[in-house]
């Protein structure tokens, strides 16, 4: 499961934070095994749940555990407070046909102005995507500035990669100090080794368990 929002809210006693999808909210537990990377220009190299704030845009891979969201990854990101937008991946819940969809229990509806890409990854009109969904599908959805509910975008995720990664924008990498622009790079797998990234516990291990991949 993939999440691109703000928070709302954190529960520093529960080691939680509550994110706005617009149509509602999600709870995420994070947990010492959760891999945290500050990728804002003013980042913080040791970055934990601790310096979480209220209005932080934060991009999540998390997995979902019995009906609870569990983060194996956040990433702060540098955005405009002034623009509001969210990106959700997940399994469908359920849909009607070129009128909504339900993602994580979150109802989004579409409308004439949103766009839809096929399995195969073509443009296509809401008659053939939805032909071709069903629930329990893995779906993205981006609802973009102004952030109103109404889905701009869907698109099918390829299922033998569940974790997402690579659609994330990585800029956490080891080439900072070598000035290399590396923001092209788009893939962020959760096994690789990412000196960069802080485990969310100080005696933890800085290498991810590899446990997000049963989204």
């Amino acid at each position: 499961i993939e999440i691109e929002a703000r928070i709302s809210g954190l529960d520093e006693a529960n080691q939680s934070i509550t994110l706005n999808l617009g149509v509602g909210v999600l709870e995420v537990a994070i947990t010492a095994q959760t891999l945290m990377d500050d990728d804002r220009d003013s980042r913080d190299e040791r970055f934990n749940f601790e310096d979480l704030m209220v209005g932080d845009f934060l991009e999540i891979e998390a997995m979902d555990v019995d009906g609870a969201l569990i983060a194996t990854r956040v990433d702060r990101e540098d955005e405009d407070e002034d623009e509001e937008e969210i990106s959700l991946q997940a399994p469908v819940d359920e849909f009607v046909a070129e009128e909504s969809i339900t993602l994580l229990g979150l109802q989004f509806a579409v409308d004439s102005e949103t766009e839809y890409e096929s399995i195969g990854g073509a443009d296509v009109p809401a008659t053939a995507f939805f032909a071709q969904i069903s629930s329990g599908f893995l779906v993205k959805l981006e609802d973009e500035d102004p952030l109103d509910g109404i889905a701009d975008e869907l698109e099918f995720e390829d299922p033998s990669r569940p974790d997402g990664g690579y659609e994330f924008d990585d800029h956490d990498d080891d080439n900072d100090d070598s000035g290399s622009d590396d923001e092209s790079c788009e893939v962020a797998s959760d096994d690789s080794d990412d000196d960069s990234y802080s485990s969310n516990s100080s005696g933890g291990s800085d290498s991810s368990d590899g446990s997000d991949g049963s989204s």
